[in-house]
């Protein structure tokens, strides 16, 4: 945008911020799985080029197949990293069946509906799988292995009420039924002292709007003299929008950068936001808590999992080129 344009309002889509949020949310599984590729030191590499197997990894004595690793790689990633997510999801998987962990179809369907249950419709959902260069059918395989992983860490994570009530207050925009809504007027010019000029002049009396017309830069709302109409914060320049949303009706700020230049705001307006109450959001809040706890945990189990499994990795070398069709399979 540019300074010729309006800013964005009420009458425009958030500028991706839901899809922003919504993709993080996706995009959460995938590293806990895949983190162990980034321990690599932990695994010793065993080179087979003439191995008479289809199998491109064992870990402690199980298979992983060229047809796995291909089928990772035509869904979401690249070669070295598709073949160490394999080898941490066998990690979690012989882990979880080692302490009885069983993970049903229904646990992975629950565990996917509550992703699902983040965005606020299912085409935010699709939009981010994309993002996250995913399939809704790649996300849902890879469930039953971050359950697990969930599962295995739960015993050592512990949510107070006093964390969640924290949380909540930290991001009570996140559970606006209606967020908050600033109505309020601009003048935009390309310097800081312009802008002080005209503040001096409105401290003096000068009208507004007429400033507006005659000063401000945007030629989308000087002829409105400045109006924008009403906003909610994630539709402005963050700049812009932490001073508007700061602001008492009525009260003219100071000069004000953002990426277009220096603003003069009039609030005319404030709606405010109605919010969720928090014990409507509480079981939210654990599950947000408690997936961040389980991304922050999971490292070092697989780290532990690694450092003490048998993995051996049967490509013929790390600089081979990466298959360009499904590998063929006999009987």
């Amino acid at each position: 945008m540019n300074k010729d344009q309006e800013l964005p309002n009420t009458t425009t889509p958030a500028p991706d911020a839901a899809i922003a949020r919504s993709s993080r949310s996706i995009r959460w599984v995938v590293p806990a799985l895949v983190v162990g590729a980034l321990i690599g030191a932990a695994v010793t590499y065993v080179w087979a080029p003439n191995a008479a197997t289809d199998a491109v990894a064992v870990v402690n004595g199980q298979k992983i197949t060229k047809q796995q690793l291909y089928d990772l790689l035509i869904q979401t990633q690249p070669g070295p990293v598709a073949l160490q997510q394999l080898i941490t999801q066998q990690l979690v998987l012989q882990d979880a069946a080692k302490n009885h962990i069983n993970v049903t179809s229904a646990d992975a369907d629950a565990a996917l509906n509550k992703v699902k249950a983040t965005f606020p419709s299912d085409a935010a959902f699709q939009q981010a799988l994309q993002q996250g260069n995913l399939t809704e059918s790649a996300y849902r395989a890879q469930m039953p292995v971050q359950v697990a992983l969930q599962k295995l860490l739960a015993p050592e994570i512990h949510i107070t009420t006093a964390q969640e009530q924290d949380y909540f207050n930290a991001n009570k925009d996140q559970y606006a039924t209606q967020p908050e809504q600033v109505k309020a007027s601009h003048i935009l010019v390309n310097t800081q002292q312009e802008a002080l000029d005209i503040k001096k002049q409105l401290d003096n009396g000068a009208n507004f709007a007429t400033l507006a017309k005659e000063k401000s830069i945007d030629t989308g709302s000087k002829d409105q003299g400045g109006e924008l109409g009403y906003f909610t914060k994630d539709k402005m320049d963050p700049g812009f929008a932490a001073a508007a949303f700061s602001m008492k009706v009525g009260q003219i700020s100071g000069p004000v950068k953002s990426q277009y230049g220096y603003h003069i705001i009039k609030v005319e307006d404030i709606k405010p936001g109605v919010y969720s109450t928090f014990a409507k959001v509480k079981s939210k809040i654990y599950d947000v808590l408690f997936n961040q706890a389980v991304g922050q945990k999971a490292p070092a189990l697989l780290q532990k999992l690694k450092a003490s499994a048998h993995i051996q990795t049967l490509l013929p070398s790390d600089a081979a080129p990466l298959p360009t069709a499904p590998p063929t399979t006999t009987g």
